[in-house]
């Protein structure tokens, strides 16, 4: 008899353990994928290719984008919900500042891995 209860205390522990990971995980909300056509930043990425031979590379990877509005000033290539926090997609390494491309001056978010988060189209910021 003392077996079955130990049996079953060790299942209650077990199915409150997966609730409690269930309750906390990420939940990512429902984002709306476009393609994405990232030719204008690999061509910016080449005049800063010493410096960051990997990044026209990763660039081209990029063609699929969350857009926000009509002219947006960021374009999203990776989920940013809850950035930087545990299971978060968005884990933040740099920032690279590219100069006069086709869309003016722009940041692309780096993150861990050699990832391109997004890019941020300064002339469009709305200040």
């Amino acid at each position: 008899m003392s077996s079955f209860f130990i049996g079953l205390l060790v299942l209650i522990v077990f199915l409150l353990i997966v609730l409690h990971i269930e309750r906390t995980r990420i939940k990512i909300p429902h984002v709306e994928w476009i393609d994405y056509d990232p030719s204008w930043l690999v061509r910016a990425a080449q005049f800063v290719q010493e410096e960051y031979p990997w990044l026209p590379e990763k660039l081209k990877e990029c063609v699929k984008a969350i857009r926000h509005g009509d002219t947006p000033s960021y374009i999203y290539f990776v989920n940013s919900y809850k950035p930087n926090k545990s299971g978060s997609d968005w884990q933040f390494k740099e920032n690279i500042i590219l100069e006069d491309t086709e869309h003016g001056d722009v940041v692309l978010d780096i993150l861990e891995g050699d990832r391109i988060g997004g890019v941020e189209i300064l002339k469009n910021i709305k200040y």
